[in-house]
């Protein structure tokens, strides 16, 4: 399959995302935002998850928050 084979096979989605802001590199993410949802489920405090995963995905905790909120969001 080529690349723009696999483009045009997933266009609708690509523009949905596209639209909302995520980037197709974000795929990555998807693991801190499991474990987010993990640690709050178990009932942690926020803003230790947040110092948390920042040490472990080296990465601002500014970052992380806004990582959290873009996955939040809802996509029409």
């Amino acid at each position: 399959m080529k690349a723009y084979e696999a483009i045009e096979l997933l266009q609708g989605p690509l523009q949905k995302l596209h639209d909302a802001g995520i980037k197709a590199v974000d795929y990555k993410l998807v693991d801190l935002y499991k474990e987010y949802s993990r640690l709050k489920g178990d009932g942690l405090k926020i803003c230790y998850i947040v110092a948390h995963l920042s040490a472990e995905y080296r990465m601002s905790e500014r970052s992380v928050y806004s990582t959290i909120k873009k996955l939040e969001q809802d996509i029409y």
